[in-house]
């Protein structure tokens, strides 16, 4: 491997731990919010309450997001060279859900940072939650299928088998995560956790003597 090769992988393995960091840390202040009630009056409450956690986990989720665009670029390299498919399927999926996400960032700020003063009523409000969490929706679905092909390109990789197998039990929960609604605030964590530790563990790699020398 050349030296620029060496620096961008090193590069790219940097990227994908800040990722993986800022996302566990967001999980940690969602996981900290109630479950979205769906009367008015408790939702404006749920809001209030919850205004300084939605803030911190609306900023993480936006430089999350950044940092996985050169992490995406490293990624498809790697995989580009033991399985193009996989890696424009797999490494394609994942960047449709970057501008996703700041979309999402765009539309939860909405609801803790204030804007020219203009307030917004309760059913505008109910509005934008309901937008982001089927965006959210979305995006895991989006996740599950981009992280399962991913993880099956690593096995080829310098990356090894850990990730296929940690990217497969990321990818099924990514599915679960889909449904918050349905399986509640712990499976979500489960898989925000899981989603964080795929992108530290790639990113360790990367990083690692065995990759750079492969």
């Amino acid at each position: 491997m050349d030296q620029r090769t060496l620096k961008l992988f090193r590069f790219g393995g940097l990227a994908f731990i800040i990722a993986g960091v800022l996302f566990f840390i967001r999980c940690l202040f969602l996981f900290s919010l109630p479950n979205v009630p769906s009367s008015t009056s408790a939702l404006l409450n749920w809001l209030a309450d919850g205004r300084f956690k939605i803030a911190l986990s609306n900023e993480l989720l936006f430089f999350a997001t950044i940092s996985l665009i050169p992490a995406l670029i490293v990624l498809f390299k790697l995989l580009n060279e033991s399985d193009p498919i996989k890696a424009i399927v797999g490494c394609g999926l994942l960047a449709t859900v970057i501008p996703l996400f700041i979309f999402l960032v765009v539309i939860q700020g909405r609801l803790v940072y204030p804007v020219y003063d203009i307030s917004l009523s309760a059913e505008s409000q109910k509005l934008i939650l309901s937008i982001y969490y089927g965006g959210m929706h979305a995006a895991f679905i989006l996740l599950g299928i981009a992280t399962i092909l991913v993880s099956f390109g690593l096995k080829n990789t310098s990356i090894g088998q850990p990730a296929t197998y940690l990217g497969f039990i990321t990818g099924v929960f990514d599915f679960l995560n889909a449904y918050p609604w349905l399986v509640g605030p712990t499976i979500g964590f489960v898989s925000d956790c899981l989603f964080a530790a795929w992108f530290i563990f790639i990113g360790l790699r990367l990083r690692s003597n065995h990759v750079v020398n492969y």
